[in-house]
């Protein structure tokens, strides 16, 4: 109760109090995908943003309507399917913004589950896919290892997904996840990249990009990580070592596509992460031929991974997305855990190896032409992404905001 408390009289100190709630046609729930969104999507649309996490936070709302639509529902906030205080706040401010549409790119939020089965049926929902959900996955399994009470997949509700292919529909009835509709369009953010670069030269830059997978082992299923943490860690960290040592053996032209963005708290955590757990000269590889996103460049992950011949990680999203490119891709897992499979077989997939098998794997996939490493891919890639142009991307979810 201190706890919060305190964070009540931050969040109150930082923010300004308004008295006045604008109404709009189109509202944006949760500011952390409003980037992605701004960039070809919202130009020309009048829209407002609900900053729903407490470091996005710069206002609050402070009206008679609002305290009393938050009073009116307090039952809410007990009972089977109970809502949080903030939840209260946030449906009030919805409410009296009126927006037609609700759009969010951050499909597994719960609260974002929570305010859209409370919102109620005159206002359309749109979830956008912003990257693979490994996390349902995980999920499913602590909960049938009893790690936690609940199913936590069964407390999502989607009414309209806007999602990347026919995998995430498989995916979402295998493990019951509720959604109104579903729309597969691709992925926003390959798009965005795809757009951007159209005037940059395609020539390929490096050998092999190694991804930052940093983090896919890191979620908390109520307050609990997984039991196989640091399995999963050491197999990450073992492809790290691999990839290097690869790199170095054949003198290749290596890049290492940090996740964290530069001087942020997210990128000072991920370095202090590999400095800890790799040799020095390792990290010094890695960061010597190294990209980092930043604020003004958001996609030198996309750059880096899509000007190598071959990429590699053992879940990223990027995987997927390139492969959706026609590049060529390694997924390796060497966790020794189902979990972090990669979905599509063939040549892109390799697991639970030997370091000679892993070489000669990189050794076929960068001596043999595209067509030919494209033919050794099981039919399966053509689910994870739906295969359009950007543009069509584009226009698609334009064409879900007219009313």
């Amino acid at each position: 109760m201190l706890k919060k408390l305190v964070l009540f009289f931050k969040i109150y100190r930082k923010c300004k109090i308004s008295f006045k709630i604008p109404k709009k046609d189109i509202l944006i729930f949760d500011k952390e995908g409003l980037p992605e969104l701004k960039q070809n999507i919202l130009e020309n649309l009048d829209y407002f943003i609900l900053e729903n996490r407490t470091h996005h936070l710069s206002k609050l709302f402070f009206t008679y309507r609002l305290i009393l639509n938050i009073l009116k529902n307090l039952h809410k906030l007990f009972g089977q399917n109970k809502l949080k205080i903030q939840d209260l706040y946030f449906l009030s401010l919805i409410k009296i913004v009126n927006p037609k549409i609700i759009l969010t790119l951050i499909d597994n939020s719960d609260q974002f589950s929570r305010i859209a089965k409370n919102v109620g049926h005159d206002v359309k929902i749109i979830a956008i896919q912003g990257a693979m959900r490994h996390v349902w996955d995980f999920s499913e399994y602590m909960f049938k290892k009893k790690i936690i009470k609940k199913n936590l997949n069964q407390r999502l509700f989607i009414p309209y997904y806007l999602c990347f292919g026919k995998f995430e529909i498989d995916e979402c009835r295998k493990f019951k996840i509720k959604v109104g509709k579903f729309k597969p369009i691709g992925s926003l953010k390959l798009s965005n990249f795809l757009i951007e670069k159209e005037n940059n030269n395609d020539i390929k830059k490096f050998d092999i990009c190694l991804l930052s997978d940093i983090g896919a082992w890191n979620d908390t299923f109520e307050n609990k990580r997984l039991d196989i943490f640091d399995q999963a860690q050491r197999g990450f960290l073992k492809l790290i070592k691999w990839t290097i040592k690869y790199s170095l053996h054949k003198n290749l032209k290596f890049v290492f596509a940090f996740k964290g963005r530069k001087n942020s708290k997210g990128s000072a955590r991920e370095l202090a992460f590999y400095k800890s757990n790799l040799s020095q000269d390792e990290f010094n590889y890695i960061t010597t031929y190294s990209s980092m996103s930043s604020e003004s460049q958001r996609y030198n992950s996309y750059y880096s991974a899509y000007g190598s011949e071959l990429t590699i990680a053992k879940t990223s999203t990027i995987l997927r997305e390139m492969l959706a490119c026609k590049n060529k891709i390694l997924a390796c897992n060497l966790t020794g855990i189902d979990l972090f499979n990669f979905p599509v077989g063939g040549i892109c997939n390799l697991k639970n190896c030997d370091y000679n098998q892993f070489s000669k794997r990189i050794n076929e996939i960068l001596e043999i032409k595209h067509d030919k490493y494209l033919s050794k891919i099981s039919n399966r890639k053509s689910d994870m992404i739906f295969q359009s142009s950007p543009k069509e991307v584009i226009k698609a979810i334009k064409n879900e905001l007219i009313w």
